[in-house]
């Protein structure tokens, strides 16, 4: 049961790191530049680092990539998605403003 509760979060976070990370730069989603809690900043060294293959705008590889790496990602980043992930349930599910509708 844990690890369907793990599971399930980790998609959370992880479709919300694809929100954030669809955001133009310095542009909405609030808590920080960038929008989604500084997801793009804290997430950016390791997203170049373990999933640089992944073409821009392909969101269901990039989600994957995101999964297969996670435990390798820097404590920053784990961080915020820990954010986004808080934010996304204090808003119902919805992304943070300015993020795409959930499953786009």
């Amino acid at each position: 049961m844990r690890s369907i509760i793990s599971v399930a979060a980790l998609s959370l976070a992880l479709a919300a790191a694809g929100a954030a990370f669809a955001q133009p730069e310095g542009g909405g989603g609030g808590g920080g530049p960038g929008g989604g809690s500084g997801m793009r900043e804290a997430c950016q060294a390791d997203m170049q680092k373990y999933c640089s293959s992944v073409q821009p705008g392909d969101r269901q590889a990039r989600f994957q990539c995101m999964q297969q790496h996670q435990a390798d990602f820097s404590d920053a980043c784990k961080a915020a998605m820990a954010r986004m992930r808080q934010m996304r349930q204090q808003n119902g599910g919805a992304p943070p403003a300015g993020g795409p509708p959930p499953g786009q």
